[in-house]
């Protein structure tokens, strides 16, 4: 990570909150804190509509290192043909996408855990302004409304999408394939490890573990560990 970003995520002073001014150094951060992700990328919104490519790039690369990236979307950033192609496209190199219900009430990148940043400006394509925090507890609680955003949206495959016309609700419920980090926490369920222990084998935080086996369970619609095994292996995961 670059001096500059360094300083915007934990403040020239050792302050937890810091202001980011400009659209370049906003999009400057925000991707160098992608790109030197370790576990996770939490996202509400899209990256800035000028790195667009620059952002795909580098996410392809972090996914094939086992980099979680999870986005929620809003309705009408899927009403254009281009961003369903590039949506699909992600997702097909395991981007997971799912679709608020309704628009979300801000925009937010959540890296490892550990750093938020927060446009405060309400336009897609017109950021003059960020705020980057940094600390357990104020970065938690973006967590905790990250996960119940997440948890009441719609999965991308789930949701039918047409050009010109708003996301709605659809019949599909196909689940997509594990990635190879999901398939060791799955083998590592079936075979009665805890959420801690993953975390240890995984070189990932407990909290993490727990969030990413939840979210497994969701997607395979197991209601315990035991569950979600027998469902894996249903689906020929294990």
């Amino acid at each position: 990570m670059s001096v500059d970003a360094r300083r915007a995520a934990a403040g020239s002073s050792g302050a937890r909150v810091a202001f980011v001014h400009g659209q370049s150094r906003i999009a400057k951060l925000v991707y160098e804190l992608q790109r030197d992700a370790r576990e996770s990328v939490l996202r509400i919104g899209r990256p800035p509509a000028a790195l667009i490519s620059e952002f795909d790039s580098m996410e392809r690369d972090l996914l094939r290192r086992g980099v979680r990236f999870l986005t929620l979307h809003d309705r009408d950033w899927l009403r254009r043909s281009e961003h369903l192609d590039r949506t699909e496209t992600m997702i097909g190199h395991g981007e997971q996408v799912r679709v608020a219900t309704g628009a979300p009430p801000l925009r937010m990148l959540l890296v490892d855990d550990e750093v938020a940043v927060l446009p405060l400006t309400t336009g897609h394509d017109a950021l003059q302004l960020a705020v980057v925090v940094k600390g357990s507890v104020l970065v938690a609680a973006f967590g905790q409304i990250f996960d119940e955003l997440w948890r009441t949206a719609t999965p991308y495959d789930e949701v039918a999408v047409k050009p010109g016309e708003s996301a709605e609700p659809g019949e599909g419920t196909a689940v997509d394939r594990p990635t190879e980090q999901e398939s060791s926490i799955l083998s590592m369920l079936a075979a009665g490890v805890t959420d801690d222990g993953i975390g240890r084998r995984l070189g990932i935080s407990a909290r993490t573990a727990h969030r990413r086996v939840r979210e497994l369970m969701e997607r395979l619609g197991a209601r315990n560990r035991f569950q979600a095994g027998a469902q894996a292996v249903r689906l020929g995961w294990l």
